[in-house]
Formats: C-alpha cells, sequence, structure tokens
C-alpha cells in the first residue's frame, strides 16, 4: 500500500542520512589523526626508517646525526693475516669517511612527501649511509701488511763483482701483495652496515718490478762496454785501460723503480786521459779506441 511504501522510503533516507554522518566523521577523525601524526613527525624521522639497518624513526636530526656518527666511530675491522699478525683498524683509517649531513638529509627527504607519511606505518624505509673513500689509505695499509708478513719483494740489482772488472746480477725476490678485492669489500660491507667486521687478509704472488731478466739485459749491456779496447799514445808509448778502470766508467742510471741503459762517465774517461797527457814527456796524447 502507498503509507507502506512511505514508511520504507523514509527508513532508507534516515539510514542513508547515518550512513553518511558516520563518513563524514570518520574522514574528520582521519584527518585529525593524518594533522596530528604529520605534525609529531614533522621534525622527526619517519616510523620504520633505519640507517644501515638500524632504527632512527621518531629521532631528531641532531639525535640521528648522532647515532649515525657514533656507530661509525665504534665500527672495527679486524685484519688476519693468517701467519699470527692481526690489526684493529677504523673505517677512518681504511679510507672511509662519513658524511653525516648527507645521510641526515637522505634521512629526512622522506618527510617533504605526505605519501611517505602513510608508507612509513605499514613499510619498512633503510636509508643508505653516505661515505666518500679514500683507496690510498686502503693501499698503504696493504703494503703495510705485506711487510708486516714478512712477503716484501725485492727488485733484481746490477753491481760491480768483487773483481771490479765486470758486472754481476744480484736476482729478484718474489714478494707477495694484498689481494685489494677481498679486501675492498670486507671494508665497505662494515661501512654500509656501520658494523664491526673480521677480515682474512689473502696474498697473491708478485715478481717485483725489477726482474733478474731485466737486470741480467742491463748487466749484459755494461759489460759489452767494459769489454772494448780503449788505448791512449802519447808518441811513445801507447796506454790501455784496463777492465778495472773501464768499469768505473761506466754508470747504471735507475729512475722510478727501473733500470736504465748503461751510459759512460765523460769526466771520469777525460780525467784519465789528461792524466797522460801530463805525464807524457814531449806533447799530446793520441787516442785509439775499439769498442767503448
Amino acid at each position: 500500500s502507498l503509507p507502506g511504501l512511505i514508511g520504507v522510503a523514509d527508513m532508507m533516507n534516515t539510514r542513508s542520512k547515518v550512513l553518511l554522518t558516520a563518513s563524514v566523521v570518520l574522514l574528520v577523525v582521519l584527518g585529525s589523526a593524518g594533522t596530528a601524526y604529520a605534525a609529531v613527525f614533522s621534525g622527526r624521522a619517519l616510523p620504520r626508517t633505519t640507517v644501515g639497518g638500524f632504527p632512527v624513526g621518531g629521532m631528531t636530526r641532531e639525535e640521528v646525526a648522532a647515532s649515525v656518527q657514533q656507530r661509525f666511530d665504534d665500527v672495527s675491522v679486524t685484519l688476519r693475516t693468517g701467519v699470527s699478525t692481526t690489526r684493529h683498524e677504523r673505517l677512518e683509517d681504511l679510507g672511509h669517511t662519513l658524511d653525516v649531513d648527507a645521510t641526515v638529509d637522505a634521512v629526512f627527504a622522506a618527510n617533504e612527501s605526505w605519501s611517505s607519511y602513510a608508507t612509513s606505518l605499514v613499510s619498512p624505509r633503510d636509508v643508505d649511509v653516505v661515505l666518500t673513500t679514500d683507496t690510498t689509505s686502503l693501499e698503504e695499509v696493504a703494503d703495510e701488511l705485506v711487510e708486516q708478513a714478512g712477503k716484501v719483494g725485492v727488485d733484481a740489482s746490477v753491481r760491480r763483482a768483487k773483481n771490479k772488472k765486470s758486472f754481476v746480477v744480484t736476482p729478484a725476490v718474489i714478494g707477495q701483495t694484498v689481494v685489494m678485492t677481498n679486501l675492498r669489500d670486507a671494508v665497505a660491507s662494515a661501512g654500509r652496515g656501520l658494523t664491526s667486521t673480521t677480515a682474512t687478509v689473502q696474498f697473491v704472488d708478485t715478481a717485483p718490478p725489477i726482474t733478474t731478466a731485466d737486470a741480467q739485459a742491463v748487466a749484459d749491456e755494461a759489460n759489452a762496454m767494459v769489454a772494448g779496447t780503449v788505448r791512449v799514445s802519447d808518441g811513445a808509448n801507447d796506454h790501455t785501460a784496463s777492465r778495472v778502470r773501464k768499469a768505473s766508467w761506466v754508470r747504471i742510471p735507475s729512475t722510478d723503480g727501473e733500470l736504465g741503459t748503461p751510459t759512460v762517465k765523460a769526466a771520469k774517461v777525460r780525467a784519465w786521459v789528461d792524466s797522460l797527457a801530463k805525464d807524457a814527456k814531449g806533447g799530446g796524447a793520441k787516442a785509439a779506441s775499439s769498442g767503448a
């Protein structure tokens, strides 16, 4: 009947008004809660935020900076060579420097986005530590580890023989160097997680810069120079330079760890000729040389 239909319609209208009112109230409540939530965390790291796996949610910028700096300072990298040598190094000594400001900025970058406020309630967010690296420092530590482990190589060298008549070679000694890839990975991992770690240093055989073969080639050149005949005539007598004297005239240069081509010390040759001329009676000396 018509009255019955009117009654049903009134009930539906009333129910709709109630639902609408409830929806409005819910939105107001959620909006108020969201505004309050944003206000609380406007100057603090958002919930479920970590730096290198360590929680910093709710911390102020100053607190995050202090926390990250302290953790960085506390990290210790233990280096073991496997030959009873153990060293404990700080990240800074291994060439890693913490950029505190950049790390804190990365933590609070999410505070500029409203969507981040919502997602931070359900989704964790890990921020990488910002580090700068200096490979020179790590390489210096690696060199010290080689020295401490007694694994330093020795260059081959060229010297005059005991009889002073020729040049002989002192053979090179094969040394070892640190496998830098493994060492860098271990240090980088400690830096990313700001956690202390222990790394076993590995070594690999390495020939020194000047090999025995290199030195022998230079010695052969020097001995070829000594083998040449050097004779000076003063008009009455011939004077031939001895092998000892000729060997003293040879110079073997070394630049930046490399042996150079043997050369003649011209000043010494000239001094020898001048002394003969001075001692000669009646005049000038004439030089004749075969080979040099």
